[in-house]
């Protein structure tokens, strides 16, 4: 991607929608759930988790895949067993997993944005929706708990990112 196109994406808070993600991971997550109609069963879970396990290799292992594939490999294999799946549980195995792995993705920002947004939807997300609706909200809970990194590590906040993030 050409230099100017990536600073005007990254100028106007929108540089996300073009780095791997755990985004992207729900994306193809997403996508693997409407063409399997929603089965339930255990051939079709363990073909997910393996096009997710194989979506992490291509992409290399970043933090967000490598976060966003253990959360959902949790969440499916919780349903499998029948028990219910927690968020913040989900996310802090996964960190748990990564930091003992590799500590030092502690100071890396692309891992501190991965999963404050998570936890900004786990813990802001609820009350906004009282005011918003449920779609807004996670949209929101995302843009306000990502934006304290995001004014440290690249010193700008874009005050309109949160309107402009809604529709990418």
């Amino acid at each position: 991607i050409d230099e100017d196109i990536l600073e005007e994406f990254n100028n106007n808070s929108t540089g996300h929608i073009l780095a791997v993600s755990g985004l992207h991971v729900g994306f193809l997550y997403g996508l693997l759930r409407f063409m399997t109609a929603r089965r339930r069963t255990l051939p079709v879970s363990i073909l997910i988790i393996a096009v997710i396990l194989l979506y992490g290799e291509m992409t290399m292992w970043s933090a967000a895949t490598v976060r966003a594939c253990i959360v959902m490999t949790v969440t499916l294999c919780s349903v499998r067993i029948r028990r219910r799946s927690d968020l913040l549980t989900s996310i802090s195995l996964a960190a748990f997993l990564i930091l003992t792995y590799q500590p030092y993705q502690l100071f890396n920002s692309g891992f501190q944005l991965s999963f404050l947004a998570l936890c900004g939807i786990a813990f802001l997300s609820a009350p906004i929706a009282t005011v918003t609706g449920e779609t807004l909200a996670v949209m929101l809970a995302v843009q306000i708990g990502t934006m304290p990194v995001i004014a440290y590590s690249y010193c700008r906040i874009n005050p309109l990112s949160i309107l402009i993030n809604v529709p990418v």
